[in-house]
């Protein structure tokens, strides 16, 4: 699976450290590494209208809770939630029923077995998870019943959407990624003309000129925002259902080159 990450210099915190000499010590390392980073951000400023996307509004579109904000002002449906880490928070502003949860950022528990945090249904919130719950804020929102997920690959004014059949196993139906199901059904589908509007012009408000736009159709062909990816994977996508994305990224980079 690919990203755009070839085509943009890392996201500052994402920067590989520089080697270490031995003979100095840790203070004097971290002393180094503070000053490249500097360095390497002042840099990077003055690289405007120069990339792709430039690493600094992908690092700005990666902001969820901005995400759902903006959806709304797209023109997308976005699911009733909130984000909080205070148990009677979600009992007495949702409906507190068929309820998922989400990570507000990381997704990945990095350690010696590391750990993806995937979407998941809760159960009915009660007093007693309070503590549970304030350890750390979490998206909660209203489940969508799906009809299938869809996921919308946007390239300048280009979009490439695919629906991805995550009902078809028990495992996927609340997160497509689980199980690692490689197998599930990826058709390539229309969207709604106010829906195809509202991809492009979120990508547009995130000063992006790529993204991968998560979806969901429910049950009666409503589309509801989930999240958008400035960085995320794309070629699975063009492997499985053939849509030329490579060739809109190559024609979008020529098209920027022609600018500068």
């Amino acid at each position: 699976m690919s990203a755009v990450v070839g085509l943009n210099l890392p996201i500052f915190e994402d920067l590989p450290p520089p080697e270490y000499s031995s003979s100095l010590e840790t203070s004097e390392n971290e002393y180094i590494a503070s000053e490249w980073l500097a360095f390497l951000k002042s840099i990077y400023a003055r690289l405007e209208g120069k990339w792709f996307t430039s690493p600094v509004s992908i690092a700005l579109a990666e902001d969820k809770p901005k995400q759902l904000l903006l959806a709304k002002s797209a023109g997308f449906r976005v699911p009733n939630g909130l984000v909080t880490n205070v148990a009677n928070d979600i009992i007495h502003k949702t409906e507190n029923k068929r309820l998922i949860i989400k990570p507000v950022k990381q997704g990945l528990i990095e350690g010696k077995n590391d750990k993806v945090v995937f979407t998941n249904r809760i159960p009915e919130i009660k007093t007693q998870d309070t503590s549970a719950i304030s350890q750390v804020p979490s998206i909660f929102q209203q489940e969508i019943i799906k009809k299938f997920d869809a996921r919308v690959t946007v390239v300048g004014k280009q979009i490439f959407p695919v629906a991805i059949w995550s009902q078809d196993d028990e495992q996927t139906r609340v997160d497509w990624r689980k199980g690692g199901r490689i197998d599930l059904r990826h058709q390539v589908i229309e969207l709604p003309t106010d829906i195809a509007k509202s991809c492009i012009e979120l990508t547009s408000k995130l000063n992006l000129r790529f993204s991968a736009i998560d979806l969901v159709c429910d049950q009666k062909g409503n589309y509801w925002f989930l999240e958008i990816n400035p960085n995320g994977q794309w070629a699975w996508i063009e492997n499985k259902t053939n849509l030329p994305i490579a060739s809109a990224i190559v024609d979008e980079l020529v098209a920027c080159g022609e600018k500068i």
